[in-house]
């Protein structure tokens, strides 16, 4: 994403929604995860800081179970918003947000409407 100013902004936060779905059972004794992880950077990219990280079935938005052993492709129903809280990091004139995704051999992930929303005085 690029750089955004939320240098006299009032409760920023970061949303979007994601979909997924593991592959395996997560109660078998050897199963995998996807793992999506949020990071923010108040110094240029010189360090980031994560402020979200979700994977196995924290990550699934499958219904009724966390996993399908075939490919996943949502339903309506199946995606879930998640809100990131930005205030943190007020004051900050150049936030940088990168997204990172862990493959683990599991299955299809989504995500998409990624916002940052920022009420400014």
């Amino acid at each position: 994403m690029p750089p955004i100013d939320i240098s006299t902004a009032v409760n920023p936060n970061l949303t979007f929604q994601v979909a997924y779905s593991l592959w395996t059972n997560p109660a078998l004794s050897q199963h995998w995860s996807d793992t999506l992880e949020v990071f923010v950077s108040t110094d240029c990219g010189a360090s980031f800081i994560s402020v979200y990280k979700k994977f196995d079935a924290t990550l699934s938005t499958n219904t009724p179970l966390p996993y399908q052993g075939s490919d996943f492709v949502p339903a309506a129903n199946e995606w879930r918003l998640e809100t990131i809280d930005l205030t943190p990091y007020v004051g900050t004139s150049n936030l940088l947000v990168k997204f990172r995704n862990v493959n683990d051999y599991e299955n299809i992930f989504y995500i998409d409407d990624i916002n940052v929303f920022r009420n400014i005085n």
